[in-house]
């Protein structure tokens, strides 16, 4: 049995104080160097204000200017 058309994927979660971009650069340019990949695909979580409402509005204690 050939692992020819066999896929693998894996996930590397990692928290920081840093901002990553940089990092994930050159980790994306080292894993290209290692395997052949198919494709790459990463999510920056960055830490929001807790005077914005999850879908962006202002909530009750923030003053909307007019």
């Amino acid at each position: 049995m050939s692992n020819e058309f066999k896929k693998y994927q894996f996930s590397i979660n990692v928290k920081t104080n840093d901002d990553p971009r940089d990092a994930i650069f050159k980790i994306v340019q080292q894993l290209k160097g290692l395997l052949p990949v198919l494709s790459i695909e990463y999510r920056l979580i960055e830490e929001r204000d807790t005077n914005l409402e999850h879908h962006g509005g202002l909530n009750d204690s923030s003053k909307l200017e007019t």
